[in-house]
């Protein structure tokens, strides 16, 4: 499937959001109060990660994310992009039956080579070979664990955000957003430099993709050739992200809650599907799941840039008072949150490692 398949972006309007590119902490601070008043009400700030208790902190931060895939049992685990995790130790090449390991989890080339605890992005490279396993690794920092999966050839991405309440069993999706990868077209005269620098929306993410070591900027495009410019889909990078609620099925719920059903104790997420056709979607069909999810998730809709601050912050407070929810809920079923020093050690760990993973494609 192309893009084209996707509905045609709109590009009118200023290129990003007010507030899409401002920095983390501005962001996010003004929500403190809020999510300050639901750990008072919830009778502990970590509450939340009681939510999915099979995942390491509910899957707040630091979490791995082979390890939230196994998770999944059953008929559905072929809906996930075959995967492998390998520790990276402290010799300069990857495990001599690394090979063998690939065949025997179903990986096949094209992959992905990314790591296994990150956020938004980061890391993320596509390998052809054995010879460009062997240049990731050497990229990758020492004692950090990273996956190899099979790449999935569709290029269209949509965050699900899916909820099942501990006690009812009710179950809803949250959030849909499509994802759009960041491109410039040519015209047959101007290098990919200036292409980039001459599109209101690549040149607010330009130096992203200026570092990227597989990205030649000197070449010229053919007269209408779309170049991608980055392969993980996250609005960091310049994907373009549209709120795509319209395509929130019932069958998509069905094919949705299936999968999460399948993880124990799973109430609360994000999944991170490529996909054959909209179409097909919509009927919970034609998709292949890269990554699940827990608490730490947002409902990524939040970054079409047609919304307002305001109800971006919104969404994101009552996101977070169903996770306090769900966690106080798992609570009474015996379920304990992950201490607050814990969720602290499993983030700065999240964060040293992301410092130095190498730059995505």
């Amino acid at each position: 499937m192309s893009i084209s398949d996707l509905p045609p972006l709109d590009n009118g309007g200023p290129p990003a959001s007010a507030f899409e590119f401002m920095p983390a902490w501005k962001f996010y601070l003004p929500l403190a109060p809020h999510i300050l008043k639901l750990a008072i009400k919830h009778r502990g700030i970590a509450t939340l990660s009681a939510a999915n208790p099979a995942i390491s902190g509910g899957g707040l931060a630091g979490e791995s994310k082979s390890r939230t895939l196994d998770l999944v049992e059953g008929p559905v685990r072929e809906l996930i992009a075959p995967y492998v995790c390998v520790r990276r130790d402290f010799y300069d090449a990857p495990p001599l039956d690394i090979e063998e390991q690939l065949k025997a989890a179903g990986v096949t080339f094209p992959a992905v080579a990314k790591p296994d605890m990150s956020c938004r992005g980061a890391g993320v490279r596509k390998v052809e070979t054995f010879n460009d396993i062997r240049d990731y690794w050497l990229t990758f920092p020492k004692g950090a664990d990273l996956m190899l999966q099979s790449r999935i050839e569709l290029e269209p991405e949509a965050g699900i955000f899916y909820l099942r309440d501990p006690d009812t069993g009710d179950a809803s999706l949250f959030s849909l957003t499509l994802k759009y990868t960041a491109s410039v077209t040519g015209d047959g005269a101007t290098n990919l430099r200036d292409l980039i620098h001459g599109n209101p929306r690549a040149r607010l993410t330009e130096d992203v993709y200026f570092q990227k070591p597989n990205l030649d900027l000197d070449h010229v495009p053919t007269e209408g050739e779309r170049v991608p410019l980055a392969f993980a889909g996250n609005h960091c990078r310049g994907a373009v992200f549209r709120d795509g609620a319209e395509h929130m099925t019932p069958d998509l719920l069905v094919a949705v809650g299936k999968v999460m059903s399948a993880m124990p104790d799973f109430h609360f997420g994000r999944m991170d599907v490529r996909f054959e056709s909209l179409a097909k979607l919509r009927k919970g069909e034609g998709f292949k799941i890269i990554e699940i999810n827990g608490v730490g998730s947002e409902a990524t809709h939040i970054w079409d840039n047609r919304y307002e601050l305001k109800v971006a912050r919104d969404v994101l407070k009552d996101q977070y008072a169903i996770a306090y929810d769900f966690g106080t809920k798992m609570k009474a079923k015996g379920a304990k949150p992950t201490s607050l020093l814990k969720l602290i050690m499993m983030w700065q760990k999240e964060r040293r490692f992301t410092a130095r993973y190498p730059v995505s494609d």
